[in-house]
C-alpha cells in the first residue's frame, strides 16, 4: 500500500499465467493481452521502483510456506474454477530449467477429470462446487459420492508429483478448500490408496483462503526491493506482519 502521489518502494505483481524464463508471460487463459508482456520492465520504469513478477498461485504457495506451518517442502494444491499445483523445495518456489514446474496444464491432452473443459472444473450443479459442497457436509449421499470421485480423479497426478518430489506437506488452497473435511477426507483416502509407502505426506487445508497471492507478492517485493528499501540485498520479508485475511 501506499498514499497518493508517492512512489512505491517495491512493487510484486501476481501474474495469472506462466512465466517464461525471461520472467515475461508466456501463457495464460485468464488474460491472455499480457502475453509476452515484459511487466517487471515496464511498471519499473513508469514508477521508478524495483517490479518482480511471479505466477499466482508461486506466489500462495511462497506465503503458506512461510505462514502454515513449519515445512521446508510442501506441494500447494490450488482448487477453484480451475486446478493448479506449486511446488516449495528447501523453502524456495521450485521453479525448473524453464520456470515450468508443477505446470501439469501445460501436458498436450491433459485433464484433470473427466467433466472438466480447457482446465476448468464443471459439476452436477454447473461451474459453481459450493452447492454441491454444502450437500454433501450435511449428508447427501450422492453429493458425497461425487466429490469423493472428483478426488479419485485427481489423486493419480498428484500422487505422481508426491512420488516425484517426496514433500512434507500436501497444502490445500483456493475456493473448495473451505469446505474442509468435506474435501480434504476423501482427497487424504484417495491419496493414501496409491502411496505404497509409510512416508505419506500429511494434507492440510491452507491456512490463507483469500489472500495468500497477496501476501506471497508483498513478500517477495520486500526481498526483490530491499536495496532500494534498506541498502541491504535479499532482507527477509518480515512475514508474520504482513496483512492476512483468514477466512
Amino acid at each position: 500500500m501506499r498514499e497518493a502521489g508517492t512512489t512505491p518502494g517495491a512493487l510484486g505483481i501476481a501474474a495469472p499465467g506462466i512465466l517464461g524464463p525471461d520472467g515475461r508471460i508466456a501463457q495464460s487463459l485468464a488474460v491472455p493481452e499480457l502475453i509476452d508482456v515484459d511487466l517487471a520492465g515496464e511498471l519499473s520504469q513508469r514508477l521508478g521502483c524495483p517490479v518482480v513478477v511471479e505466477n499466482d498461485i508461486k506466489l500462495a504457495a511462497l506465503a503458506e510456506h512461510h505462514l502454515g506451518g513449519e515445512a521446508e517442502s510442501m506441494l500447494f494444491v490450488q482448487l477453484g474454477n480451475r486446478i493448479s499445483v506449486a511446488a516449495i523445495l528447501d523453502g524456495k518456489i521450485l521453479q525448473g530449467a524453464h520456470r515450468l514446474a508443477g505446470e501439469l496444464g501445460s501436458q498436450r491432452g491433459m485433464r484433470w477429470t473427466e467433466s472438466s473443459r480447457r482446465g476448468r472444473l464443471t459439476w452436477s450443479t454447473g461451474d459453481e462446487a459450493k452447492p454441491l459442497l454444502e450437500r454433501a457436509a450435511h449428508g447427501d449421499a450422492d453429493a458425497q459420492r461425487e466429490i469423493a470421485d472428483f478426488c479419485a480423479q485427481i489423486a493419480p497426478r498428484l500422487a505422481t508429483v508426491l512420488l516425484t518430489l517426496d514433500p512434507e506437506r500436501v497444502v490445500v488452497g483456493g475456493g473448495l478448500s473451505r469446505a474442509g473435511a468435506t474435501l480434504l477426507d476423501p482427497l487424504r483416502r484417495a491419496l493414501g490408496g496409491l502411496l505404497m509407502t509409510g512416508h505419506a505426506p500429511e494434507v492440510v487445508g491452507a491456512r490463507l483462503t483469500t489472500d495468500g497471492v497477496l501476501v506471497g507478492a508483498l513478500g517477495l517485493a520486500f526481498a526483490h526491493g530491499s536495496v532500494q528499501l534498506f541498502g541491504v540485498p535479499e532482507v527477509p520479508a518480515p512475514w508474520d506482519h504482513l496483512p492476512t485475511t483468514q477466512t
